[in-house]
């Protein structure tokens, strides 16, 4: 019996980075942000970041998109000609178009080649631990199948928690109504986010960044097991606040595991506002157990 050759296919917002992408055969679909008619291109255009915008000014309006179908579909044209499999790992529907045009697609192709497409149901680490694990499986020779399996056996072990002062991104992107985003200005309060059910959602509110700072970090140290801790900074460059979040994850979490500072990405800047922090974190036990 042949070996199987499967293919992996993700998109950019899993924060996969592009040399490894290109040395391991992993192909990335770019997704893409338009502010004030400039596109930039994730992955090849060195993006600015959000804008900070002026007191009580909306921000400049952007439009994070996913690859079009046509892209998605010359890719499995593509990687249909040397594989038996492909598997395509996604960035979540709630946040990204990505799974729906993958699938549109791929629908053409399915009598003559087997392509699985996986709605991670998260963004950022929680594509890239998925991608890894599915790439080195595919390495050894696994077929889409058993790639599968593996992959959404992993998709709960990955933990997110994010903060902002930027209601009005917040607001802009639906993760607070508009009611609320006013509510909070007023009060002076920075939400605290979690992904549940595969979307932003703000489950704490606290009154200060700094207050913000210390539950993430709180949160990061909760974990007994953890194998990667990832900061991520909405502006392009890391500020003191991302840096002073890891130091203190790098001195609370157990076994001193390295923890990475890293651009947050199109989809997550633009929704957390330039002011955005977040951490994510990979760990094999669940908080539960």
């Amino acid at each position: 019996m042949s070996r199987a050759i499967t293919r992996i296919l993700t998109d950019s917002a899993a924060l996969i980075d592009p040399q490894w992408a290109r040395d391991r055969g992993v192909t990335v679909m770019q997704h893409r942000v338009t502010r004030n008619g400039i596109t930039y291109r994730d992955g090849e255009d060195r993006w600015p970041g959000p804008a900070l915008p002026e007191k009580g000014v909306p921000p400049a309006s952007a439009r994070v998109d996913a690859a079009p179908v046509e892209d998605y579909a010359d890719a499995f044209q593509q990687l249909a000609r040397s594989s038996n499999d492909i598997v395509a790992i996604l960035s979540s529907s709630a946040i990204s178009p990505a799974v729906s045009r993958a699938r549109k697609a791929a629908a053409p192709l399915l009598g003559s080649r087997s392509i699985t497409i996986i709605d991670t149901r998260h963004i950022g680490l929680g594509v890239e631990i998925l991608v890894r694990a599915a790439t080195e499986l595919a390495e050894q020779g696994a077929d889409g199948e058993a790639i599968a399996l593996r992959v959404r056996s992993l998709r709960q072990r990955v933990y997110a928690a994010f903060a902002s002062e930027d209601l009005m991104a917040l607001s802009a992107a639906g993760i607070l109504r508009p009611a609320q985003g006013h509510l909070g200005r007023m009060l002076g309060v920075v939400p605290i986010m979690t992904i549940e059910d595969g979307r932003l959602a703000a489950t704490e509110k606290v009154r200060t960044i700094e207050r913000a700072i210390e539950r993430l970090s709180d949160f990061g140290a909760e974990f007994e097991t953890l194998e990667e801790a990832l900061v991520l900074h909405a502006a392009s460059e890391p500020d003191a606040r991302s840096r002073s979040l890891a130091r203190q994850l790098q001195g609370a979490i157990p076994g001193g595991a390295d923890v990475r500072l890293r651009q947050a990405g199109y989809h997550l800047s633009e929704a957390l506002g330039p002011t955005g922090i977040g951490l994510m974190i990979y760990s094999s036990r669940t908080l539960s157990g």
